[in-house]
C-alpha cells in the first residue's frame, strides 16, 4: 500500500486509476490534480482531496501523469525544477506516444537526468474508450488489459558505474509498477520506450486515422445521411473509434507524425497493390493479398 498517490489529471484514465485504487485499498491518501469540472470530479469520491497544483503536494509515493500530452511540458517543469524541495518516490505517465517526454528529457542536463531517472519510469495501460472525461470513468478499466511499462536506453553518457546503478534503480520500480498495475487487474508487459511510438504507430496512431478517414470519407458522400441508419456491423466496427475525441487524438497523432506519415506511404503501396488488382481483373491477386491479411489478422493473440 502506498502513503499517498497523486493522480494528475482526473479525466478518464486518472478517475479510473483513482476510482479503481479507492476500491481496492491500494493508497491510503489520493489526491487528484485538477483545474476543470472540479465539481463533479469531487461528486465521485475517489480522491480525498482535488488540489489545481502538484506544487501544493510536498511529497508522495507514487505519481501518475494523466493529462493529455499537449501539458506534458508545463508538468515536466514543475516536477524536474521542484524535485529538489519536494519528495516523489515514483513517477509514471500514461501516455499514448513517448517522443514529446523523450525530446523533453533529452534537453536535460546531466544532472537532471539522472534525478528524473531516479523516480521516474514510463507506463501506457491499453486500456480506454471512445468517451472522455470524469464522466466515463470506470474502476474496471484496467481489468485484463495489457499494461506497458517502458524503461529507458540509458546510453553511454552517464559513464558505466552510474549506468548500473540507474537499471538496478529502474528494475526496482519496475517490480513497483506491475505490482500497481497487477492490482488495478491489469497485465504487465515490458517494452523498452525507444521502441513504443514505431510501434504504436501501427497498431494504433494509424489505425486511428484510417478509421477518421473512412467516417470523413462517408460524411462528405451523397449517402451521409442514409450512412447514419442503412450500415452493418461492418461500418459500426470500423468507425467506432472515430467517435473518440478528435482533440485528444489529433495530439497523439501529430506527436508521433513521423512515424504515422511512414506508414501513410506504406498504405499507399499496398493500396495502389490492391487498387491494381481490381485494375487489371485479377481476382486470383486479389483474393491472395485478402487471404495474406486475413491470416495475419486470425492470428490476433486470444
Amino acid at each position: 500500500m502506498f502513503n499517498k498517490m497523486i493522480v494528475l489529471g482526473c479525466g478518464l484514465i486518472g478517475c479510473s486509476i483513482a476510482g479503481a485504487a479507492k476500491q481496492k485499498k491500494i493508497a491510503k491518501q489520493i489526491i487528484g490534480i485538477e483545474t476543470q469540472n472540479i465539481n463533479y470530479v469531487k461528486k465521485l469520491s475517489f480522491f480525498d482531496e482535488i488540489k489545481n497544483s502538484i506544487l501544493e503536494v510536498d511529497n508522495a509515493d507514487l505519481v501518475l501523469i494523466c493529462t493529455p500530452i499537449a501539458s506534458l511540458s508545463q508538468i515536466f517543469g514543475d516536477l524536474i525544477y521542484q524535485h529538489s524541495s519536494r519528495k516523489y518516490g515514483l513517477v509514471t505517465d500514461v501516455f499514448s506516444t513517448k517522443k514529446s517526454l523523450l525530446n523533453l528529457i533529452f534537453k536535460l542536463s546531466t544532472p537532471e537526468k539522472i534525478s528524473f531517472y531516479e523516480s521516474f519510469l514510463s507506463s501506457h495501460p491499453l486500456a480506454g474508450s471512445e468517451k472522455i472525461g470524469a464522466v466515463a470513468a470506470n474502476v474496471k478499466l484496467f481489468e485484463n488489459s495489457k499494461i506497458l511499462i517502458c524503461p529507458f536506453d540509458y546510453g553511454n553518457e552517464f559513464g558505466e558505474v552510474r549506468k548500473k546503478e540507474l537499471i538496478k534503480q529502474e528494475q526496482k520500480k519496475i517490480l513497483v509498477l506491475e505490482s500497481f498495475w497487477s492490482s488495478l487487474g491489469g497485465i504487465p508487459k515490458i517494452l523498452p520506450i525507444s521502441q513504443h511510438d514505431l510501434l504504436f504507430a501501427g497498431v494504433s496512431h494509424f489505425p486511428h486515422l484510417v478509421s477518421f478517414c473512412l467516417a470523413l470519407i462517408l460524411s462528405r458522400s451523397q449517402f451521409s445521411s442514409q450512412a447514419l441508419s442503412l450500415h452493418g456491423g461492418g461500418l459500426r466496427d470500423t468507425t467506432r473509434i472515430a467517435g473518440a475525441s478528435p482533440d485528444l487524438w489529433a495530439d497523439i497523432i501529430y506527436d508521433n507524425k513521423d512515424q504515422v506519415l511512414d506508414l501513410i506511404m506504406e498504405w499507399s503501396v499496398n493500396w495502389n497493390e490492391l487498387a491494381n488488382a481490381l485494375r487489371n481483373s485479377d481476382k486470383e491477386k486479389l483474393i491472395k493479398l485478402l487471404h495474406e491479411a486475413s491470416s495475419w489478422r486470425n492470428s490476433f493473440e486470444k
